[in-house]
């Protein structure tokens, strides 16, 4: 491995009330992917912020090639030759894809802006790496990994010795994340290094060649990713092995249907599929994204249509019942896409919690509000959601405890039915555990859980049952205990037993 490109020395920082870095030492190779690991709040997202110049350091120093490195703010960063994709997206969206690449980095002539060559330099970097995204297309009309793909896009254009990632795969596709290993691995061999942040414990052990594991602001230890395995990374960060992330549902009891489908289309996404939820069973869908598993989930939820066939909830038919009567019924459903479908940005804790129980508090009009902050306070409790007032933004909140909100919101409307998309998604191993935890109790109180997850590990680990998509159509199904990876991919190719 060749010299350190990168050093970052005593790094330390605290914020009002928190010391999210206590002297940390960092240091990154030329042409090696680092990852970077821990628990929310670990100080990961800190630490790479003051890299990127979101974020002054209170002590501490950097180094980049064996120089004193000063960064102010994020376009000094960028100049200095470090690219950084965030985890949520910092696009623009009333603007072009074309524009937000070249945001604050415009190629001009004669001083005025010369799209053309900006243009060419878009269409050239994607013929290269496999993209085929509109310049001229307002972020607006982009889907999320579209999105993702842009800021991929941004930071690789300007040729970055440094690339920083930040949960990049979150939003992507097999394929999609599949492409990105790929150009990962190109960028290495040109010597780029990268710092890699994902909870995403397979993926780490996949492309990085070391692991620097925080834990409460301070660096816990730094392993060669090929002399360490996943119990001990695991362990550095909460203290427990992989085999206690999920709960033990061997002797789990599993009661009458609860929810029914029989022969649901919905136009070119899903063809004549037929299943049963019980009452206490985590049903998981699976196989590759893109084979109709999101869209079913929200035709149940009732935010698309079906184009053919029946949905019973309790013996009751659902056919002519609209998403409001859905929810006041007892169905929920925990989108995928947090920040954009799921939570409400600008409201608090209180109002993302209470938005889908209003009808029961709904008193000739009015909402009775004393009710309301009980109910919250009461889920917030039982949920260990970490806040330090209802009242406060949802965006201060950790991943996990954003996550805990939506679950919450829909327990305060006693759901019969949950359906859950991504139920981890960008959430650390620590915060999983408690998710899960919380999915296992309310399969105990009798509750049918109907969940889609691309984590393969997590779709075994959760399920007492599994049903494999490929193309629209249930293509295998698995019962706890006879699940495995390769049955479910097997499956997922379309190859029947």
């Amino acid at each position: 491995m060749s010299s350190d490109c990168l050093k970052m020395i005593g790094i330390s920082k605290r914020f009002p009330g928190v010391q999210a870095l206590d002297d940390v030492d960092f240091t990154l190779k030329r042409g090696e992917i680092h990852a970077l690991v821990g628990e929310n709040g670990a100080g990961k997202s800190t630490l790479m912020n003051i890299l990127g110049g979101n974020v002054k350091a209170d002590a501490g120093y950097m180094e980049l090639n064996g120089k004193i490195l000063d960064i102010s703010c994020p376009i000094e960063s960028l100049n200095k030759g470090i690219g950084f994709v965030h985890q949520e997206s910092n696009l623009l969206e009333n603007l072009t894809v074309l524009e937000n690449i070249f945001l604050a980095r415009e190629e001009t002539k004669l001083g005025i802006l010369n799209h053309q060559t900006m243009r060419d330099k878009i269409v050239e970097f994607q013929s290269i790496y496999g993209y085929q995204i509109d310049p001229d297309r307002y972020v607006s009309s982009l889907s999320i990994v579209e999105k993702q793909s842009v800021e991929i896009i941004r930071a690789l254009i300007c040729d970055p010795q440094i690339l920083i990632l930040d949960e990049p795969t979150a939003a992507l596709d097999s394929n999609e994340t599949e492409r990105l290993f790929s150009i990962l691995s190109q960028l290495q061999n040109k010597g780029v290094a990268i710092i890699y942040i994902s909870h995403r414990i397979e993926e780490i052990f996949k492309i990085s060649q070391r692991i620097t594991v925080l834990k409460d602001g301070k660096v816990v230890g730094v392993r060669k990713t090929n002399c360490v395995d996943k119990d001990e990374i695991i362990s550095m960060m909460v203290g427990r092995v992989l085999e206690d992330i999920y709960p033990n549902r061997k002797n789990h009891l599993i009661g009458k249907p609860v929810l029914s489908l029989r022969n649901v289309s919905i136009h070119k996404h899903i063809h004549e599929v037929s299943f049963d939820l019980h009452e206490g069973e985590i049903l998981g869908l699976g196989g590759l994204e893109g084979h109709g598993q999101r869209e079913l989930l929200r035709a149940i939820f009732g935010d698309i249509a079906f184009s053919g066939g029946s949905l019973f909830g309790c013996g009751n038919s659902y056919d002519k019942v609209g998403m409001r009567k859905r929810i006041h019924s007892g169905i929920g459903y925990v989108t995928h896409d947090r920040r954009g479908d799921g939570l409400f940005l600008n409201e608090t804790v209180q109002k993302n919690i209470a938005i889908a129980s209003l009808h029961l508090r709904n008193r000739l009009g009015f909402i009775d509000t004393n009710q309301e902050k009980k109910k919250v306070l009461e889920k917030i409790e039982q949920m260990s959601i970490k806040i330090t007032d209802i009242n406060q933004s949802i965006t201060d909140l950790s991943g996990g405890n954003q996550q805990k909100v939506m679950l919450a919101r829909w327990l305060l409307i006693n759901p019969y039915v949950l359906l859950i998309d991504e139920p981890t998604k960008g959430v650390d191993v620590g915060a999983r555990m408690s998710v899960y935890q919380i999915i296992d109790q309310l399969t105990k109180e009798g509750i049918g859980i109907l969940l889609f997850t691309s984590d393969m590990m997590e779709l075994i680990g959760l399920s007492d049952r599994i049903l494999v998509f490929y193309e629209g159509k249930i293509s295998g199904e698995l019962k706890r205990g006879e699940a495995t990876e390769e049955k479910i991919m097997r499956a997922a190719s379309g190859i029947r037993e």
